[in-house]
């Protein structure tokens, strides 16, 4: 099957588009600033994402996780 890169381009398009319409008004921590706000290493938060102990969410090579979510972990309404 051939691939055809303007109709993939298009399509990822509408995919991104949705994906900020559903996300509108969310606010997510970079693994970077959660790693520093629990004063651990990147590779120790990534690998607490993949077990599921921090929720994450991948958009393509990206993970971000939903502050709130987060929020609860650090100030004690949830827990890893």
């Amino acid at each position: 099957m051939r691939r055809n890169p303007a109709a993939e381009a298009k399509e990822m398009e509408k995919i991104v588009q949705k994906v900020k319409r559903n996300m509108e008004g969310e606010e997510f921590y970079t693994v970077r600033e959660v790693a520093r706000l629990l004063r651990t290493s990147r590779q120790t938060v990534l690998r607490w994402v993949r077990q599921g102990m921090i929720p994450g969410i991948r958009i393509g090579r990206v993970i971000r996780i939903p502050k709130d979510q987060m929020d609860k972990i650090l100030f004690g309404e949830g827990g890893m």
